[in-house]
């Protein structure tokens, strides 16, 4: 009995050691992953679902006032550079990475070029050069015949 004692005593240290390995590996792995949960784990799901929700912000405020859907085209180039460039994985590296992404972005000349660039667009899309007063029903037609989820 003696013995059988000694080997369950033996068995039941081995398993207390096992049991802090795996506690200290979860703490390990718990560390890296990040404090805001999977966006930073899955960067494709997450700009799906910022362009998701911007694309819904953009008709429910268009259907109220059809002229946002004109800020809308200048705004949604910033977008995707805006969630390539913007880490949220603590506050520190937010607001660090979003004063980066503003002076290199946000310049008056590339503020310039990107106006202009959605602007034509606009102007090729719609019919605001040789019609502009049906421009609110494309407009409308436009955000209304987006895909909703």
């Amino acid at each position: 009995m003696k013995q059988e004692r000694e080997q369950n005593g033996e068995l039941i240290r081995r398993k207390r050691m096992e049991v802090e390995q795996l506690n200290m590996d979860i703490s390990t792995m718990q560390n890296k992953l990040p404090a805001d949960g999977i966006s930073e784990l899955c960067p494709q799901q997450r700009a799906n679902k910022l362009s998701h929700l911007f694309d819904e912000y953009i008709r429910e405020r268009t259907l109220t006032n059809w002229k946002f859907y004109i800020f809308s085209l200048i705004v949604k180039s910033w977008l995707a550079s805006y969630n390539d460039d913007v880490m949220t994985s603590s506050r520190q590296m937010m607001h660090s990475t979003i004063f980066k992404w503003v002076e290199q972005k946000c310049s008056l000349p590339i503020l310039r070029n990107d106006v202009l660039t959605s602007l034509c667009n606009l102007s090729k899309s719609t019919s605001i050069l040789t019609d502009p007063s049906i421009l609110p029903q494309q407009v409308l037609m436009a955000v209304q015949e987006q895909p909703t989820d």
